[in-house]
């Protein structure tokens, strides 16, 4: 009985360190017979699981912080092997213990952390994620991205799950009457990038190109639809700009202790990351009075990645040759548009002093602005 083993617990944590050895023998005892009834009765497993779970924040407060971190380990391999449906609330309990435990680098510990990350992936991919567990699971994984420096399995799995969480972010339809879910739910997303944008610098080459890939997935896969141009602003000028320009400065830096063609792997990889998290959002972010400095930083940024190699340099010169195009298919360098054009070209003439003779676009459109204004 449920109310019953709270009250035994209770009771018992006011007394001495003998009952504590006890709730760890009952706890013991009764993750013995839910393992033995997971292919007997599943529905007795679940029931003692929701005891365990209920006793556990108890077990905790008496600072058995190992023996929490063995239960807790029991509890999953439990409900890895049963796919066992937990509530929200056990849920949130569960969330709310991880971060306590110390996550210390050791292969015992690492082989835990896989474990709590498979967890943590399954609660993804099986339970609707409420707005009451979202930063929790987030600030959680944020903690395995830190752990095991020279062992960077637990660091993928968890920039894994972090695209993966802001991927099920943006399939949520976002009542626009409720703004408090709405900004949680922003508030979420954007620490998921903010982390992911954080490892595109990690010394880790592996971690390095992994949170790449997934900032790609999340930035240019399915990114959500409800969140504003101004918000963008803010998401490309604070979080993503600055880290891509970091990944240039760390490779350099790491250059020297790694395979060269694999570093200009990842400047080629973040360079694309840079231009198509740009290009996807133009049609929104034209219509922000920022735009335009928006736009002439990131010409700064791609300009931080000429100088490392002759292919980073051509890939960045076609790079911004592809972006004036598009950006000319939405007439922004006409009428109003021509101080932009001006400002454009006195950016990029300093960083690419041939693209304005070698490139005809940039000719082309400077004739139509021109005529554009004599017409007027």
């Amino acid at each position: 009985n449920n109310n019953n083993s709270n009250n035994i617990v209770s009771k018992s944590l006011g007394n001495t360190e003998n009952c504590v050895l006890l709730i760890n023998y009952f706890i013991t005892a009764l993750l013995d017979l839910a393992l033995n009834s997971i292919h007997i009765n599943s529905e007795i497993s679940c029931k003692i699981i929701s005891i365990l779970i209920s006793i556990l924040p108890q077990q905790f407060m008496s600072s058995q912080t190992e023996q929490l971190r063995l239960t807790l380990k029991r509890v999953f391999i439990i409900l890895n092997n049963s796919k066992l449906q937990l509530t929200t609330n056990q849920w949130e309990t569960i969330f709310s213990l991880i971060p306590k435990i110390d996550l210390m680098e050791t292969t015992t510990i690492i082989n835990d952390h896989l474990l709590f990350l498979d967890i943590l992936s399954l609660s993804i991919e099986n339970f609707d994620i409420s707005h009451t567990l979202i930063l929790p699971v987030i600030k959680t994984i944020k903690e395995f991205t830190k752990c095991s420096i020279h062992e960077c399995t637990c660091s993928i799995k968890s920039l894994s799950l972090l695209s993966d969480i802001c991927n099920e972010i943006s399939k949520l339809k976002i009542n626009d009457n409720n703004k408090l879910n709405t900004n949680i739910y922003f508030d979420s997303w954007t620490l998921a990038v903010k982390i992911l944008c954080n490892n595109c610098s990690d010394k880790n080459f592996l971690n390095r190109n992994h949170s790449l890939v997934c900032l790609r997935n999340t930035l240019c896969g399915s990114p959500p639809t409800w969140i504003t141009a101004s918000q963008w602003i803010h998401i490309l000028r604070n979080d993503v700009f600055p880290s891509l320009t970091d990944v240039v400065k760390i490779s350099l830096i790491t250059t020297q202790n790694s395979d060269k063609s694999e570093s200009e792997k990842i400047l080629q990889r973040s360079l694309d990351l840079l231009v198509k998290s740009f290009l996807l959002h133009i049609p929104k972010l034209i219509l922000v009075v920022e735009f335009g400095d928006v736009w002439l930083h990131l010409i700064h940024v791609i300009g931080s990645y000429v100088g490392v190699s002759q292919g980073i340099d051509e890939a960045a010169e076609e790079s911004v040759k592809n972006l004036v195009m598009v950006m000319s298919s939405f007439y922004v360098f006409e009428g109003a548009g021509h101080k932009l054009w001006e400002d454009t070209l006195s950016v990029l003439n300093p960083i690419f002093p041939k693209l304005s003779t070698d490139i005809n676009v940039f000719e082309n459109k400077l004739l139509v602005v021109v005529n554009t204004e004599q017409e007027k």
